[in-house]
């Protein structure tokens, strides 16, 4: 089932992207240049911006030789003025620049903001000599590593995700954007349409958590999260509980747990317990609660809701410990 083909898109769209589907077919990864080069230069221009206080930078890749970054920086003048109305917030917080990435997909013409999309065609021959080269390799080093995972494994993760979570796979793929840059965390998710901007840099992302990782950025798309959200929203509305993170960490533990499982493997720790996230104040007794009724034969709702019990009734334990009222 593994197809390789170029999206010519616009005319100006002078280096094609790369599009690959998964032998399941049910993620689609790209590595289109003038996409890369939108997280590239937003982020290299966020990073200059010393009058800014800014949280969550994504600073310049040890990959990326200086001396690169700062010629591709120098022989692109315009795209400080066109980025400077979007670097103040982070790219995940901000539709504006999402809104960006997405238009991109159809080429630079098809950009509602005139100015960033002169400063990207203007940029591009020198993207190409310079920066392009690397982040090109990088992405399709990544996708094939990634799918050679995949044919092994995205067939029976597939099926333990479905069943956990008590859902069907779309019939459409997830659209993966492969870039050099994508965010703090290293990847994002837009669910209008479905379309995941994943980072082949980052170290656990893309090495040994890439597989999981890619199935749980994918959770962030329906029906995976239209199922995740309803269980999660209906436990804590049902016990009380107040931690609005409650679904992430549900959708962490039930993709972490599906692979795993698919894995056949008591050696692989999932993502957040190899991290230590698990281990986070505001998230260790809703993953220990999780961990606990994973494995009864309830529905997943009711699961997820046994999960917040567990975890409303350890904090008024632990207030009644502490004497507070």
């Amino acid at each position: 089932m593994k197809r390789l083909f170029l999206i010519l898109g616009f005319a100006l769209t002078s280096s094609p992207a790369l599009a690959e589907l998964s032998p399941e077919g049910r993620f689609d990864f790209y590595a289109s240049p003038w996409i890369a080069l939108h997280h590239t230069a937003y982020h290299l221009e966020r990073a200059a911006r010393t009058d800014l206080k800014l949280r969550g930078r994504v600073p310049l890749h040890p990959d990326d030789d200086p001396e690169i970054a700062q010629e591709f920086m120098q022989g692109c003048p315009d795209i400080a003025a066109a980025y400077a109305p979007y670097v103040a917030t982070s790219i995940l917080f901000s539709p504006d620049t999402r809104r960006i990435a997405k238009e991109l997909k159809y080429g630079p013409d098809a950009l509602t903001d005139q100015r960033v999309a002169d400063a990207l065609k203007a940029c591009m021959p020198v993207y190409k000599k310079t920066l392009w080269p690397i982040h090109e390799a990088s992405a399709r080093a990544f996708i094939d590593r990634l799918q050679s995972e995949l044919s092994r494994h995205e067939a029976a993760i597939s099926e333990a995700a479905a069943k956990d979570i008590g859902i069907e796979w779309p019939d459409e793929p997830v659209r993966f954007d492969v870039v050099p840059y994508a965010n703090w965390a290293g990847a994002y998710t837009d669910i209008d349409p479905a379309n995941v901007t994943y980072s082949s840099r980052n170290a656990r992302l893309s090495g040994e958590y890439a597989l999981e990782m890619v199935f749980h950025e994918a959770g962030h798309t329906p029906p995976v999260d239209t199922a995740i959200m309803a269980a999660s929203i209906a436990a804590m509305e049902a016990t009380g509980l107040d931690n609005k993170r409650f679904p992430h960490y549900v959708l962490f533990h039930a993709m972490g747990t599906a692979v795993k499982e698919a894995l056949d493997g008591e050696d692989y720790v999932i993502y957040v317990e190899a991290t230590g996230l698990a281990e986070a104040a505001d998230s260790r007794d809703i993953y220990d609660a999780l961990a606990a009724v994973w494995d009864s034969d309830a529905s997943f709702a009711d699961r997820v809701l046994m999960a917040a019990e567990r975890v409303v009734a350890a904090q008024s334990g632990q207030k009644n410990e502490s004497g507070a009222d």
